[in-house]
């Protein structure tokens, strides 16, 4: 097997990259045959210090691999691959190049905004369980990649792709707040672990998530209310992820007015009501905000 004499195939790997014609398809080829290489690597050998060097061999291959690829799409999804190596390796300094890198080729990405949904999604997928470097500089990555959805040039009446853009952004701000994450890499030291839900921390992750309310907030007045996609979007984030208490009561009935007035999502707004209604059983602030607009 490859893994039998691993320095053998890798070394023929590197080989085949710098003998074989460099069009995007036979780059890539190559490239996938490392990655699954270094996953079949690692789940073969037990923990050692050979087994991280030679982990961390094999992502500084794909790193310096990747970027001969034309394609910006098809680099951004092998960095990825290779990001995500890294985490299994917990191989640091690896990760924030991986990370940087990552960033760079978004910038270069030239796609239809519904294709920027997935590819950003992909990117907060794993940008979830990456540690800051430091406990002053919280989400700095995260950070960046808000810089990239600035910096692109949006085509006109892109206010649903771009409110579902701010949407995975709440999303990643929520999980990165939670207490304790579920799912973990072994050995990678997670922002729950790291900050221990400290004060400072989760105040700093809540001036991250007004400033991405107050984006969905203007996309919201700026489309037309004939079909408000990013008020109900940010309202059924609302009801299944945020405590409902305070300012988030005014804010999911002004979504819930918006949302019914339109007459569109019949469906979708009855199955929020009836959460609300079920929520209100438990949580007086609700039941008379319910009360109010004579839904109880």
């Amino acid at each position: 097997m490859m893994t039998d004499d691993p320095e053998r195939y890798l070394a023929f790997l590197v080989r085949a990259r710098s003998v074989l014609y460099q069009s995007d398809d036979i780059t890539a080829h190559i490239l996938m045959l490392m990655v699954s290489f270094a996953l079949q690597f690692y789940k073969d050998r037990p923990s050692s210090s050979r087994k991280a060097s030679f982990m961390r061999a094999l992502i500084a291959n794909l790193f310096i691999t990747t970027p001969s690829i034309s394609d910006p799409v098809m680099r951004f999804h092998f960095s990825l691959r290779a990001l995500y190596l890294s985490l299994l390796a917990n191989s640091r300094p690896q990760t924030e190049a991986l990370l940087h890198y990552s960033l760079q080729t978004m910038n270069d990405l030239d796609v239809p905004p519904s294709q920027c949904l997935s590819l950003y999604s992909e990117f907060l997928a794993l940008l979830v369980f990456v540690p800051d470097k430091s406990k002053e500089h919280v989400l700095v990555i995260f950070d960046g990649f808000v810089k990239v959805i600035q910096r692109k040039k949006w085509p006109p009446n892109s206010e649903a792709v771009l409110g579902d853009v701010w949407i995975l952004c709440m999303r990643y701000l929520w999980a990165v707040s939670r207490q304790e994450f579920s799912i973990k890499f072994t050995n990678v030291q997670s922002n729950d672990v790291f900050h221990g839900s400290s004060k400072e921390y989760i105040t700093a992750v809540m001036e991250k998530v007004d400033f991405v309310m107050q984006q969905l907030l203007s996309l919201i007045e700026t489309q037309s209310p004939a079909k408000p996609t990013v008020a109900l979007h940010l309202l059924e984030f609302a009801v299944m992820r945020l405590e409902i208490k305070g300012a988030v009561v005014k804010l999911v009935s002004n979504l819930l007015k918006r949302c019914a007035r339109s007459g569109v999502f019949e469906a979708r707004v009855r199955c929020i009501i009836d959460d609300l209604i079920k929520l209100s059983e438990s949580n007086e602030e609700v039941k008379e905000a319910l009360i109010k607009m004579k839904l109880l």
